[in-house]
């Protein structure tokens, strides 16, 4: 990423500029088509006044060089934001995300494959504001009355919140996706129907708050988990001769030492071809008197490297009347972290675990906070119905998902009827018929419907189109 003193100055700028305007709000739709429209009135009269380096003879936006941002530049720009105009600050906001676009592409690199960052700017903690660099979706729906959307065409930003730390991770396009890529092909592994997760019974230990019992689960361990890593090889082979972009795996069908024995069979086998991104299996991991439980899904590059950790936050909740809960997270002091990949032609992709994705508070906030274009939920449930009304949830703000449940739960349920499908992909995109529901979404049969002997290659795929 572009690390050059100057640019991210102009980033901190920004910040400062987002944080005014969240501070007094943003102007509605028609105040801000005032502002923008009229190049003769005011406040482009007093911004060519105050910054002039921001515009051309021809009153267009000016591509900012390096040399430009000089010390005169940055002390007239901190002076604007400094005298707090609101409106004069939309339009230098919507300028300067034009003026330094040029730029920033010009000194853009990548060190490695993908890169870690927190933000552009490096006033993150002051501002609470991240600013990132927009990555394209070719699904991207118009968020209708957006003034953030019309300021920023190039960037944007993420709050930045008290308690969660937002880890963003940019990939470069042809690492997933191939020069002339038609389709992004999306697949899911729902694995077996064969039982293989232990639970424990059900017991109780006090909640650290309240200081009442509360009652709790954990995952013992898995069955059969050679056989299990195996299968796991095989699919990720299987899906990669298929030629599947992103993989997703269900939830608790991994452990650590499955994830180690993957990672290093792929890398000795290198010229096996496996789909660029694999949601693995999550790994339910217990600790000594359970005091940091965890059940984590691991994002993989090539099947060869880790590139990020996402832990579920949530606690699933089983029973009606007594409530059961999943013993993670126990540890108040740990940091709660959400991943963010970003990349040109899908936008932002997150993983969502879950019940996390069920928890209606905690699904908004992610999505409201992040602004994901492709949500992969890895599941273990003994349910489809929610998740299937959610499938097409994020479509208002272009948001396709990837739902991987697994026929394995049915042990858990006790019964098959809730296994009709086993999993969905959101196929949202600009040529979707309106008079075909079936082109909006693929769902894909479960236990009780499934018809194959066997679970052996058990991959299901669908393309959502990058062609606009």
């Amino acid at each position: 990423m572009v690390k050059n003193r100057r640019l991210v100055g102009i980033f901190n700028c920004s910040a400062m500029i987002i944080q005014e305007i969240e501070k007094q709000g943003f102007c509605d739709e028609m105040d801000l088509a005032s502002i923008l429209e009229d190049t003769t009135g005011q406040y482009y009269s007093c911004l060519r006044e105050k910054l002039p380096i921001l515009f051309e003879e021809n009153n267009q936006i000016h591509s900012l060089r390096l040399d430009e941002m000089n010390e005169d530049f940055f002390s007239n720009l901190k002076k604007i934001i400094s005298e707090a105009d609101i409106y004069l600050l939309h339009l230098l906001a919507y300028c300067i995300d034009r003026a330094i676009k040029q730029c920033y592409n010009g000194l853009e690199t990548f060190e490695e494959e993908y890169e870690e960052i927190e933000g552009l700017n490096d006033n993150c903690a002051e501002t609470g504001i991240i600013i990132l660099k927009r990555s394209t979706c070719a699904w991207h729906v118009r968020n209708i009355g957006s003034c953030m959307e019309k300021l920023f065409r190039n960037f944007y930003y993420i709050k930045k919140p008290a308690s969660i730390r937002i880890s963003n991770y940019f990939l470069q396009r042809f690492s997933v996706l191939r020069n002339g890529k038609k389709n992004l092909r999306a697949a899911i592994s729902p694995l077996t129907k064969e039982e293989l997760v232990i639970f424990s019974k059900p017991y109780d230990r006090m909640n650290i708050r309240t200081k009442q019992k509360q009652h709790y689960f954990r995952v013992e361990g898995l069955k059969n988990t050679e056989w299990l890593e195996q299968e796991i090889i095989s699919n990720m082979e299987y899906a990669g001769t298929l030629g599947v972009d992103i993989l997703v795996f269900p939830e608790m069908l991994g452990s650590q030492e499955m994830l180690d024995n993957v990672l290093e069979f792929f890398r000795r086998n290198y010229e096996k071809k496996v789909p660029p991104l694999v949601v693995f299996p999550s790994i339910w991991e217990k600790t000594e008197n359970d005091r940091n439980n965890t059940n984590v899904s691991c994002l993989l590059l090539d099947g060869k490297e880790v590139m990020f950790k996402q832990n579920k936050r949530i606690r699933y909740c089983m029973g009606d009347e007594i409530k059961i809960f999943e013993d993670i997270n126990r540890d108040s002091q740990m940091t709660d972290v959400l991943n963010v990949l970003h990349i040109d032609g899908i936008g932002r992709i997150c993983i969502i675990i879950c019940y996390d994705y069920l928890h209606s508070d905690n699904r908004e906030m992610i999505k409201e906070l992040l602004q994901p274009t492709l949500i992969c939920c890895p599941s273990f449930s003994t349910g489809s119905f929610n998740f299937q009304i959610l499938q097409e949830n994020g479509y208002y703000m272009g948001c396709n998902s990837i739902w991987c449940n697994t026929c394995s739960a049915a042990n858990v349920a006790g019964s098959d009827k809730n296994f009709k499908i086993v999993g969905g992909i959101g196929t949202l995109n600009k040529n979707c018929d309106q008079l075909d529901a079936k082109t909006f979404k693929t769902v894909f049969k479960g236990k009780k419907m499934c018809k194959k002997e066997t679970c052996s290659q058990c991959v299901y795929h669908s393309d959502i189109p990058l062609k606009k």
